[in-house]
């Protein structure tokens, strides 16, 4: 496959979408790696109630600076921690949902990655949404509304993207956790 550099320093690969070992779609913001990368460390380390235990991982690393990946693959990772920031991006699982399913999908996602991390929405820093198609917003706002905390909203910007497949809404989310 074809690679470019773009302006930000990052490499990416020409294809839009592919599927993960789980058989989840992955769109063009998974595919995306930063050319040069510090010494990195792999988390494996489940703590109690199937939490990620971030503290017990840190042990291992030689620096507190260190990048922590969760769940690295060949072409991306799940979860990256650095700096008591975790970083991760949700697709819809099913995307014979519509919008609204989707996005339900997706907030529901939010919160079992953050559950797996052991903080809650309340954490969440930062999340920037793309959506297949703007006319959607108000479907979005109107959920998001009643999920985020009153008073504990995160930064959020939404953007229109062309989303691969049958893909409505991707998102990228950062938060606050423990021990990384």
């Amino acid at each position: 496959m074809h690679k470019q550099e773009n302006r930000s320093g990052c490499v990416t690969d020409d294809g839009y979408a592919e599927h993960d070992d789980r058989g989840r779609l992955r769109s063009a913001a998974r595919n995306m790696r930063v050319a040069t990368r510090p010494v990195v460390a792999t988390l494996t380390t489940l703590g109690p109630l199937g939490r990620i235990d971030l503290a017990s991982s840190a042990r291992h690393n030689r620096r507190m600076s260190e990048i922590v990946r969760i769940g690295a693959g060949k072409r991306w990772t799940d979860i990256v921690v650095y700096g008591g920031v975790a970083r991760w991006v949700e697709v819809a699982e099913n995307t014979a949902d519509d919008v609204r399913g989707q996005i339900g999908q997706v907030l529901r996602q939010l919160d079992e990655t953050a559950a797996g991390l052991g903080v809650d929405r309340r954490s969440l820093l930062e999340v920037v949404i793309y959506l297949a198609d703007l006319r959607d917003a108000p479907t979005l706002d109107e959920l998001w509304d009643a999920w985020v905390v009153p008073g504990q909203a995160p930064i959020r910007a939404c953007v229109g993207a062309a989303l691969s497949g049958n893909l409505r809404i991707e998102v990228i989310a950062q938060a606050a956790v423990a021990g990384g």
